[in-house]
């Protein structure tokens, strides 16, 4: 007994069964994590080592190389990546999809503890840290000071102490920076002159402090009855009393540090500037936990800054200047939304064929509990509410209901010939049983290859296609016991119609008429059918060949980054004045609501002043005809005539990438000098740059900062008694900017800075006004112990797999595509490399690389794993290849209308043409499998396939349009996230509509042509 039959005769059963499918459904549905993306956690440990001072030649010797040595030999590692710069070494190590982040971020740290022995004991210990996907910040939320009363150290702190703790214990958040942080220090400036004049050296001031600011544990006082805590507090907090601390007496003479300096409470860095809106502010950045609900962290954060307002004084307001979580909310609504018009679209197409409000009631319910079941199962898989899984749940609508459609229309159709509905209820669902599993399976098989995408882009699908597999694969259970059940108490046929109603039959009954008489005629003509395929075969390979690629389409995201880079070496006065030039533009764009600026944004770095940002928010969606894309395309020629500085603007990535990463990426590795790899990373920029279509190429070798190298006289300095190690030590004191003590302020520890007044540090010769102490007590003039030789030196040295590497970067104009470009590119690469070089991708283009590999493998294994379920549901090798011919048909109807729609081949284009293989499998599922039954009962094979495609006619035309209808809301999307809905609506609705009129014809003429060949063969196909 099949399933249909046990519904039929049980449909309190068959209604008790669907009734837990939704009940479950809901449940899991409020448990649903809401995002933005699915959460795809990378494999990726950093480790941070601070060493102040350093250069990056010294950082990369010392620490970058020796910790790279010992990490090489972790298993299971991808690549590591570093960057030595200035006094901070940065290793970032990714690790195999396969392997857990906790257990390598263990073996990381086991490594490293190890290997502390390695790296100089001045620097501070490594920070390891877990990286994951989602580590940038939801959202920047600004404390503006709007009585300018409060110095960028006071709103710093007020930052620290009163905003930053509240927001951290939110529920969902996972840790809170403080951007251009300006974080208190105890500030000590030394006038060389003076310290010359007083005859004080940079080791004494030094030891002075760390001498008299300290607290240790005195212990205890125990009587017979009592004890005492000895407290023997000896640190110091107040600049006043820093600055009388006695370096010296000399002949009765005291020497203090105020003598030859002055204290002040100021602050670790003046390299950062922050602006919102043209005012100075202080930024608070939120970062959500791996698998938070972005929605709700953002809410959460919003209902505390009020609470947080009243704690902090009443002339600072908090405002969020950039909002991600706004991108998601507005993306989600407009899934939403297409979800709801494409239910309503399909349930208009079953009832203008159906005639019937019940029918269509009946196969109306079929989404309702597929689309609800499907959230249990997302809920078992542990996935979440977000733009891909509910895009896959639009793109279900059409094929839950299908399965129900077929089955309905087939009852419906026996009613027509008479049958009772209890009869045809029988006779109608057991008769289309099979080809409903096939198509159910058929289908779920298409989606087992999409879901094994690689890459963190196409692993992101993985939740789209298994949301998809999961709701046909609980349509077609609805379809066999919800629906036959239904229809055998309540599908009842009426002859009387009504006017309106005879005008769709005489419609439908035109077309089917006019089908039979062109079909006829296609059988007649089978070589020109046979051309038509073949040429259609033909043309489908060469437009794959030749489409324009590109990894996913530019988004909409309702932001707009621009970036600034001055020379190296500049300061933040010199990059503050394009950077004003660059917040002077913003503002004349009346869509731009608000903009956050920042130069040298240290968000877990040092700062660095030459390098600036601007997020500027455009207003709502809805409320703007010109799109972020546009505008964008506008800023490009005003921002490159602005001088001093290298400025574009660029729209943000899709799919969670970092604002900041371009369209072209390609890693360069030697382990060759500096300067030849200068030499070779130049000619390929040269070369590049001749490229139309690109543009902002550029490099992360950065060689030219000025440097003073310091060359010692040994011979001199060791007759003096002045070793190199004090010599050292005392431009470390004097110019590092180093933490040389602590202190602690308000129940919070703070570092104590030594070093020159600045006026002394802007010219290198003063570097000759710092003097030693001999060992016979005189001080003697650091000019004669050294030599200073002005050089041009890297401001950071990278690494790549424990080479040097150099990533050469470059942006895409508007119009030009990724695949051609980055295959442009890749030839000059080659061609310039010469031995012991080699090159590989990163950023978007290692990502579209691995997924334009992965999908046509995908689409290759979609073909053969359909083939092999469909051989095995009709016990048959030939029939399948007559299924499988419908694919050619899709694939040109997908590519021509995108095509048509100046669309590319992308990531949502291409998984919309893989989607396509299933779905146009169905209708000559239906012919094949209706031609097989009438051959069953004696019809001659012509005849039988006739009489097949009449019969079929109207529930591939419906399920056809139902599907098309159904895509058609992406197709026409617009909103936040539009492009990419667009891009796969536009390949399905074009694929479909293109392939059902041609599969119509094509399949019963391959059909009689394979059978008559296999006959002859020697093969009867049954």
């Amino acid at each position: 007994m099949i399933i249909s039959d046990l519904s039929i005769k049980r449909p309190v059963l068959a209604t008790v069964i669907n009734l837990l499918i939704i009940i479950i459904g809901v449940a899991a549905l409020s448990k649903l994590a809401v995002r933005e993306y699915p959460d795809i956690e990378t494999p990726v440990v950093s480790i941070t080592t601070t060493y102040l001072g350093a250069s990056p030649e010294t950082i990369e010797n010392t620490i970058t190389e020796p910790l790279e040595q010992a990490l090489n030999g972790i298993r299971d590692i991808r690549s590591i990546r570093s960057i030595s710069s200035n006094g901070v070494s940065s290793i970032n190590v990714e690790f195999q999809t396969s392997r857990a982040i906790d257990d390598a971020a263990n073996d990381v740290n086991n490594v490293i503890q190890s290997a502390l022995g390695k790296i100089p004991q001045s620097a501070d210990k490594p920070i390891i840290a877990k990286s994951t996907a989602n580590s940038q910040a939801l959202m920047w939320i600004v404390l503006v000071d709007k009585k300018k009363k409060y110095t960028p150290e006071l709103l710093s702190d007020i930052a620290d102490r009163q905003v930053k703790t509240p927001l951290q214990i939110l529920p969902g958040v996972g840790s809170i920076l403080i951007g251009g942080q300006r974080k208190y220090a105890m500030r000590i400036w030394l006038d060389p002159k003076k310290m010359s004049a007083k005859n004080v050296s940079p080791d004494e001031i030094r030891k002075t402090i760390l001498d008299n600011n300290l607290q240790l544990p005195a212990g205890q006082i125990k009587g017979q009855t009592r004890q005492f805590n000895v407290l023997a507090d000896g640190q110091i907090s107040n600049p006043k009393i820093f600055e009388s601390l006695i370096i010296k007496e000399e002949n009765g003479n005291i020497v203090r540090i105020k003598d030859i300096g002055s204290v002040e409470l100021g602050s670790t860095n003046y390299d950062t500037i922050i602006r919102f809106n043209g005012e100075s502010v202080v930024a608070v950045g939120v970062i959500k936990q791996s698998k938070a609900n972005e929605l709700k962290v953002a809410e959460e954060v919003k209902k505390s800054l009020p609470s947080i307002r009243n704690s902090i004084p009443k002339d600072i307001d908090l405002v969020i200047a950039v909002d991600n979580s706004r991108f998601v909310k507005a993306s989600l609504r407009e899934v939403t939304n297409s979800l709801a018009f494409a239910f309503m679209l399909v349930i208009l197409v079953t009832l203008i064929f159906l005639k019937s409000k019940t029918a269509t009631l009946i196969a109306s319910l079929s989404i309702p509990v597929s689309i609800i079941g499907t959230f249990a199962a997302m809920y078992a898989l542990d996935f979440s509410a977000n733009v891909l899984t509910l895009l896959g749940l639009v793109l279900a609508i059409g094929l839950v209901v299908d399965d129900a459609i077929v089955v309905l229309e087939n009852i419906f159709r026996r009613q027509e010939m008479g049958e009772d509905k209890l009869k045809a209820a029988f006779n109608g669902s057991k008769e289309i049983a099979f080809p409903v599993i096939a198509t159910t399976v058929s289908l779920v098989a298409v989606f087992i290859p999409l879901s094994t995408l690689t890459g963190a882009v196409g692993r992101q699908f993985k939740e789209f296609a298994l949301t998809v597999a999961a709701s046909v694969a609980i349509s077609g259970i609805v379809a066999l016991t919800l629906i036959p059940a239904l229809c055998s108490k309540f599908l009842q046929f009426k002859k009387e119609k009504n006017h309106k109603v005879n005008i769709t039959d005489k419609a439908i009954n035109w077309l089917n008429i006019g089908y039979q008489k062109n079909l006829r005629w296609a059988i007649k003509n089978k070589t020109v059918i046979s051309i038509f395929l073949i040429i259609n075969i033909i043309a489908s390979g060469v437009l794959v060949y030749t489409f324009p690629k590109t990894s996913t389409p530019i988004e909409d995201r309702g932001l707009i980054v621009t970036i600034v880079k001055a020379p190296q070496g500049s300061t933040n006065a010199y990059t503050n004045r394009t950077q004003i030039e660059v917040e002077k533009e913003i503002t004349m764009i009346k869509e731009v609501e608000v903009y956050f600026s920042a130069i040298g944004l240290a968000a877990g770095g040092p700062a660095n002043p030459s390098n600036g940002l601007v997020f500027s928010r455009l207003i709502d969606w809805d409320k703007r005809k010109v799109k972020q894309q546009d505008l964008v395309n506008q800023l490009f020629p005003k921002f490159m005539r602005l001088p001093g500085a290298f400025v574009f603007p660029i729209n943000p990535p899709s799919l969670g990438g970092s604002a900041l990463t371009k369209d072209i990426e390609v890693v360069i590795k030697s382990s060759a000098d500096i300067e030849e790899v200068e030499q070779i990373t130049n000619s390929v920029i040269s070369k590049i740059k001749q490229l139309p279509g690109l543009i902002n190429v550029d490099s992360d070798l950065l060689i030219s900062n000025p440097q003073l190298n310091i060359v010692f006289n040994r011979e001199k300095a060791s007759d003096l008694g002045i070793s190199v190690a004090d010599i050292s030590m005392s431009l470390q004191v004097l110019l590092s900017e180093g933490k040389t003590n602590d202190f602690i302020l308000r129940s919070k520890q703070y570092d104590v800075i030594t070093g020159l007044y600045p006026k002394y540090k802007s010219i290198p010769d003063n570097i000759k006004e710092i003097y030693l102490r001999s060992k016979n007590g005189a001080l003697v003039s650091l000019d004669s112990l050294i030599d200073i030789k002005p050089v041009v030196a890297p401001s950071q040295i990278n690494h790549y797999d424990l080479q040097r590497s150099v990533t050469i970067t470059a942006s895409l104009l508007p119009g030009f595509t990724l695949g051609p470009a980055l295959e442009k590119v890749t030839k000059i690469v080659k061609d310039e490399l010469k031995e012991g070089f080699s090159y590989t991708y990163s950023g978007v283009s290692r990502e579209f690389t691995e997924t334009s590999a992965s999908l046509l493998l995908t689409f290759i294994l979609s073909i053969i794993f359909i083939y092999l379920v469909l051989a095995g549901l009709f016990e048959s090798f030939i029939h399948p290849l007559t299924i499988l011919l419908s694919v050619p048909l899709a694939l040109l109807g997908a590519l021509l209308t995108l095509l048509a729609c100046n669309q590319t081949l992308n990531l949502y284009s291409a998984i919309g043409i893989i989607l396509l293989v299933g779905l146009v499998t169905k209708n000559a599922i239906l012919i094949v499998e209706m031609a097989n039954q009438s051959r069953a009962n004696g019809d001659e094979l012509t005849n039988a396939v006739l009489h097949a495609s009449e019969v079929r006619f109207r529930p591939i035309i419906m399920t056809s349009l139902a599907m098309i209808l159904g895509s058609l809301p992406l197709a026409l999307a617009h909103g936040a996230g539009a492009e990419s809905r667009i891009a796969m609506g536009t390949a399905i609705v074009g694929g479909l509509a293109f392939s059902t009129i041609f599969t119509l014809f094509v399949i019963p003429v391959v059909y009689i042509f394979i059978v008559k060949s296999a006959e002859k063969l020697g093969h009867p196909q049954k």
